[in-house]
């Protein structure tokens, strides 16, 4: 569109041309659009790899995007989008975060999100540098924790973890 046109169409409340992250630009432009006035954006997470991140870089299927931990929800953008509400997680599985002989010492981690209807959504190659700020967003919003122990390939709960033995658990993994 041009900027005439957006002008007449928007009463000037948007520009040809955004600058910020994605997910500002992106919420103005729903909000103008729609004109839904409660648009929610990313909270107080932040990503261990980069401070300045509300979200952290994974895979959903075979698309790479990025996993917003919101207040009540979570958030995947990119095709496809997914959204979960905490409501409706049943718990969380940590897998791949060991470092057992059988499982090797990798630089990332997978979780599983299992939800309450029994649909799981799986988001893969986590830098590990996020485990810790995961596990203790998931502590604060009471979801509950598993680990699937490599060995017996069975989930482990985590939910008794305080924020010494999840700096623990990250260090032996």
């Amino acid at each position: 569109m041009t900027q005439e046109e957006i002008d007449s169409t928007y009463n000037s409340e948007i520009k040809t041309e955004n600058i910020g992250p994605l997910f500002h630009v992106l919420a103005m432009l729903l909000k103008t659009i729609s004109g839904i006035e409660r648009i929610t954006v990313p909270g107080e997470f932040r990503s261990a790899k980069n401070p300045q991140a509300e979200a952290i870089q994974t895979q959903h299927k075979v698309s790479d995007g990025w996993l917003y931990p919101m207040k009540s929800s979570l958030l995947f953008i990119q095709k496809p989008i997914v959204y979960i509400k905490h409501k409706e997680i049943k718990y969380v599985e940590f897998v791949r975060i060991s470092s057992s002989a059988n499982m090797g010492s990798g630089k990332s981690f997978d979780i599983n999100i299992v939800k309450h209807d029994g649909e799981t959504k799986g988001f893969k190659n986590l830098d590990k540098s996020e485990l810790k700020v995961l596990m203790l967003y998931f502590k604060k919003a009471n979801i509950k924790m598993r680990q699937i122990d490599p060995d017996s390939n069975r989930g482990v709960d985590l939910d008794d973890m305080n924020e010494q033995d999840v700096d623990e658990e990250i260090r032996q993994s």
